[in-house]
């Protein structure tokens, strides 16, 4: 064990020494060992540990929260809209299906619309349901083409009646990008992916049903609603509660760019006839609400010819 002077701390080279070398004072020889004190230097390593320490410690709180935020921003699953019917359908932008094909990235995460009819749906678990709308209309075939692949939490359905396949609906959702999956034969198919946030029946073009629905508000409006009519072929006369209106325009079995035939009505329940020579007479039960417009799209059935 080393010996230092008690007075001015020197270290002794001798143990057995009695006298300091350095302040001359007499070391007894019962004097306690005294440590050597700490230097400056020593105390700037022992700080700099600490330093290290601490920095060490706060890096790794960082990774970790870093971490624990990387894998929620990484979650899947889609929160629930906070904004009201209203402003979804205010928010909602009209964009053309090929440019979601062509350019995902630029529109990923809009709120957009799509008018069409329900080709597909499927129950995916729970009250989770996949849609599949085709939003073109084809000559021929109606609407089949412009397919979107729509994501449907709940029970798909509007104002208690259930939605169904071929049934027309207006849709409002959010953009998810490219969705792929695998169809028949194993065929992989990549169409846009839509959240839905509000899907509304719009007529019975599709439908078996004889009953047009509309878009109903939460309160009734005093004003006029109107009752949109287009049929194929067109030139069919239209009887509202047995009392003749009009004649529908010629829509040459396409109803895109036909022009339909509009009647004003006061809220209120109505029976539309389409009359037309050579095929089967129609009739529609509609609701007309105040400021609102109900949509009827009808391909008349033609007559079958009796063989005597």
């Amino acid at each position: 064990m080393a010996k230092f002077c008690p007075t001015c701390g020197t270290q002794l080279e001798f143990e057995s020494a009695e006298i300091c070398p350095s302040c001359g004072v007499r070391i007894p020889t019962t004097s306690p060992t005294v440590t050597k004190p700490e230097s400056t230097t020593d105390k700037i390593k022992s700080a700099g540990k600490w330093i290290a320490i601490c920095c060490g410690g706060i890096i790794l709180l960082m990774v970790i929260a870093a971490f624990v935020y990387g894998m929620s921003g990484n979650s899947s699953s889609i929160p629930a809209s906070t904004l009201s019917i209203s402003q979804i359908k205010s928010q909602a932008q009209a964009i053309p299906y090929n440019s979601l094909m062509r350019n995902p990235d630029t529109y990923k995460n809009t709120v957009v619309y799509f008018k069409g009819k329900v080709v597909q749906i499927q129950n995916q678990y729970g009250d989770n349901y996949i849609l599949r709308i085709a939003t073109k209309e084809n000559s021929f075939l109606g609407y089949s083409d412009d397919i979107v692949y729509v994501d449907f939490k709940g029970i798909p359905e509007y104002n208690g009646d259930r939605i169904l396949e071929d049934d027309m609906v207006d849709l409002w959702g959010t953009f998810l990008g490219m969705k792929t999956y695998s169809a028949l034969l194993g065929t992989e198919v990549t169409i846009p992916e839509i959240n839905a946030l509000q899907i509304e029946l719009n007529g019975v073009k599709g439908t078996t049903s004889n009953s047009a629905k509309t878009n109903t508000p939460s309160t009734v409006s005093d004003e006029d609603g109107k009752i949109s009519i287009k049929t194929s072929p067109g030139k069919a006369q239209i009887f509202s509660n047995g009392k003749y209106i009009g004649i529908t325009n010629d829509c040459h079995w396409s109803f895109t760019n036909c022009q339909p035939f509009i009647i004003q009505k006061t809220p209120g329940k109505y029976r539309i006839e389409l009359k037309v020579s050579g095929y089967e007479f129609e009739t529609v039960d509609v609701q007309v609400n105040g400021g609102e417009t109900t949509t009827i799209e009808k391909r008349l059935t033609k007559v079958p010819i009796r063989e005597d």
